[in-house]
């Protein structure tokens, strides 16, 4: 019988996590300030992007970015809904335009609720 070797990937999938869970513990129980906060659980969402971009699961770089854009429009807490133009390059620029709103949006948060 073969060796069984889980994916590499599922055990990141799940300290990322374990360490999202952690740092929302911490802030909960006042172990953490806002501005704390913000860094450790933006450490944790860019593990999580490259952790995306390394993971075969998603196909296409179009795919990755709406993953990314629907975790940063998450975290930035804003309200959007975007159609995608038909152009697959047209796509992936629209989807990083909207990206670096996000990241503005997140940046301009920790800047001025700290």
């Amino acid at each position: 019988m073969d060796d069984f070797n889980p994916s590499p990937y599922k055990d990141m999938e799940q300290q990322i996590k374990q360490r999202r869970a952690a740092v929302n513990d911490a802030f909960m129980f006042n172990d953490l300030t806002k501005k704390e906060y913000a860094f450790e659980i933006a450490a944790v969402e860019i593990a999580l992007c490259n952790f995306i971009i390394d993971n075969p699961k998603w196909n296409t770089k179009t795919q990755k970015l709406e993953y990314i854009l629907d975790m940063l429009v998450d975290m930035s807490e804003r309200n959007i809904c975007i159609f995608l133009p038909e152009d697959e390059q047209a796509q992936q620029d629209y989807l990083i335009k909207e990206i670096f709103e996000c990241l503005k949006e997140i940046n301009y948060k920790i800047i001025h609720e700290s």
